[in-house]
């Protein structure tokens, strides 16, 4: 009767698990359409500390010497924090696995590993309503000022109709820069609870919409001028199911920082090189995803907010 070496087990199940690991990192399918509303930062250290240095100066007819801006600085950290996924893995469920499940759960941890960032950015996206940015407004408010800005205000509170839509691009088309420059930020999507999917997928690409009058809904159609404009994220971490996001995501600057200073890393404890005293003592594999990142405010202008009363 053979015995089982050192270097049959559990030892063969690590290299499958790595590999399995690496795999559906690369190639699942996650949604990662959050990203658009992020500026990608790579990160080398504990924090980041950001310079926001106003808007940049518009191009003038150049008629004797050149002008240069004295810019505003504005000031402001990103702290990396640290996360992490873990699972347990006993030598009996090893021996007793045949029907993959192990490395099933494998994969469930390599798509965990890419969707978590999407999640904590469209929490803090939503956060916003109550926490400072680089002004020290509110990153969504109703009375941002710098320079010769004047107030302006991202933070309305409308419904999701086709008119509001209209009110939100013209409200981001005219917000102003700190010289009081019209700034012509044209959004380009928007963020919207599961509720409201149907209405903002129906608003951007139906080729006609219902009209909306004092009285209720017409039931005569109307063109609708937002068709193939605009892209949908839905996001289900908004909890007011009436609330959405009209966002600018065409330009470098987006409405967050998402900063890296750690990529997703797949670690395993027991089970590779000489058998080690967690193996020995527990019969147990650990096997965990960690990662290192922080996810901040950019410039508020590129976002509004929407939430109904």
């Amino acid at each position: 009767m053979g015995v089982n070496a050192p270097s049959d087990f559990p030892y063969h199940i690590v290299n499958t698990a790595r590999t399995t690991f690496n795999k559906e990192f690369r190639e699942g399918k996650i949604d990662e359409s959050w990203k658009d509303i992020c500026t990608q930062v790579p990160s080398t250290k504990s924090k980041e500390t950001y310079a926001m240095l106003g808007a940049t100066p518009k191009m003038r007819e150049w008629v004797d010497e050149r002008l240069p801006k004295l810019i505003k600085e504005y000031g402001f950290e990103i702290i990396n924090k640290k996360y992490e996924a873990s699972v347990a893995i006993t030598e009996e469920a090893i021996e007793d696995d045949q029907t993959g499940q192990i490395m099933l759960a494998i994969r469930d941890l390599a798509n965990e590993a890419r969707r978590f960032p999407g999640e904590k950015a469209l929490e803090v996206l939503v956060g916003g309503v109550s926490a400072e940015c680089y002004d020290g407004q509110y990153f969504f408010d109703t009375d941002h000022e710098e320079g010769k800005s004047g107030v302006q205000s991202n933070d309305l509170a409308l419904e999701l109709t086709s008119a509001n839509l209209s009110t939100n691009r013209t409200t981001m088309m005219r917000f102003k820069d700190d010289q009081g420059k019209t700034m012509n930020i044209q959004g380009d999507t928007l963020v919207v609870p599961p509720e409201l999917e149907a209405t903002a997928i129906e608003l951007t690409g139906a080729v006609e919409i219902a009209r909306y009058v004092a009285s209720g809904t017409d039931k005569m159609p109307t063109i609708n001028v937002h068709k193939g404009k605009y892209n949908v994220i839905t996001n289900p971490f908004i909890t007011d199911v009436d609330s959405w996001y009209f966002a600018c995501t065409n330009r470098p600057t987006k409405p967050l920082i998402y900063q890296t200073r750690r990529k997703p890393r797949f670690i395993i404890l027991g089970g590779t090189g000489s058998v080690s005293d967690d193996w020995f003592n527990t019969g147990v594999i650990k096997m965990g995803v960690d990662s290192r990142f922080g996810i901040g405010y950019g410039n508020w202008r590129y976002c509004i907010a929407n939430t109904p009363s």
